[in-house]
């Protein structure tokens, strides 16, 4: 399962959640750290592979932070 694949449902999970205005912050951070992953060109690396730079304190302070994760507001 790619982890392009992993971000797509993401967004559509996101999508859904918006419909009926629930509230999903974690979903929300999720999808910002794959939308960052992917556009760095891991689109076609297996989802696990994350865990090679999740755990990276500047890779997440850099998704948080830009990514616009500080209200957990998802890009479009």
């Amino acid at each position: 399962f790619s982890a392009g694949m992993m971000n797509k449902d993401l967004k559509l999970a996101n999508e859904c959640a918006k419909q009926v205005n629930a509230s999903t912050p974690l979903g929300a951070m999720a999808l910002n750290i794959y939308n960052k992953f992917c556009e760095e060109g891991n689109d076609n690396k297996d989802f696990s592979a994350i865990s090679k730079v999740i755990g990276k304190d500047e890779y997440f302070l850099s998704t948080v932070t830009n990514g616009a994760t500080s209200d957990l507001s998802v890009p479009k």
